[in-house]
């Protein structure tokens, strides 16, 4: 997995999948749906210490969490589509050398 950002967006490129963009000002970027073809509209805005990135055009109530803790980003994800059960998942992300 390779992350990479500047002063405009943050990338995430990994084998096998879309490459992913988030703009850190809070404009909406469109990316490609990971698991099925079509688009997903990736909204990023600052909440303190944390990037909070709502997804839309996917599945309903998606939302990713990254903030960096001891030298690791730490990478959060939820799903609360009011139909079925909440999901969540928790990476942790250190730089390779």
């Amino acid at each position: 997995i390779v992350v990479t950002q500047d002063e405009k967006t943050l990338t995430i490129e990994q084998p096998g999948s879309p490459k992913i963009v988030y703009h850190l000002d809070g404009t909406p970027v469109k990316n490609s749906r990971i698991t099925r073809p079509g688009d997903v509209t990736y909204t990023s805005v600052w909440l303190g210490d944390k990037l909070v990135t709502t997804v839309t055009g996917g599945q309903p109530g998606q939302k990713e969490i990254r903030f960096l803790a001891d030298g690791e980003m730490v990478d959060q994800a939820q799903l609360v589509s009011g139909v079925g059960p909440t999901l969540s998942r928790i990476l942790y992300w250190k730089k390779v050398k």
